[in-house]
């Protein structure tokens, strides 16, 4: 027979009874919080690679302006952005006409979900624009106008980023 103990109420429980119900958590409180715990993976993972993502192109498109900064000023020849509704592009001022770069200045593709606006002197520039026209060059020293681009990834909030000379102001 079990080993009984009397409260005050005048009833009597099993002391095995009451020390296997306070050992543990019950099965409905692990359910909630594996569920909680779901939900909240759900929210954060996504946010982090959309982030990831952003910085990643941002640090990208900084390295290839900076690239073309140190071309321009290297080989004195003028470099020009061009922008059209898919992407960007540098160009290379010839005899009387733009040709697109290759290797590390091709042009670039935007992915699904990207978008780019760029600024030029306080102004934004039409992605509909042709896709020929140039709407930046840097100048003898390597550096850019007063250029600024609107960086967008589905998902994430806009990054502006403004281009200083070599630098870039993040905010």
């Amino acid at each position: 027979m079990a080993p009984t103990q009397t409260l005050a109420t005048g009833k009597h429980h099993s002391v095995y009874r009451r020390r296997a119900r306070a050992v543990g958590f019950s099965l409905l409180e692990l359910l909630v919080v594996v569920v909680i715990l779901g939900l909240l993976t759900g929210i954060v993972v996504p946010r982090l690679s959309t982030m990831a993502l952003t910085e990643n192109a941002l640090l990208r498109m900084h390295r290839q302006f900076v690239y073309a900064s140190h071309q321009s000023t290297l080989s004195g020849q003028a470099i020009g952005l061009s922008m059209g509704r898919a992407g960007y592009r540098f160009v290379s001022k010839t005899k009387d006409s733009w040709q697109p770069l290759a290797g590390a200045l091709a042009p670039i593709t935007l992915d699904a979900g990207e978008s780019i606006e760029f600024y030029v002197a306080g102004k934004r520039v039409a992605s509909s624009a042709p896709s020929d026209e140039v709407i930046a060059v840097v100048d003898e020293l390597g550096d850019w106008p007063d250029l600024r681009l609107v960086y967008r990834h589905t998902g994430s909030a806009p990054e502006i980023v403004g281009l200083n000379g070599l630098g870039w102001r993040q905010r």
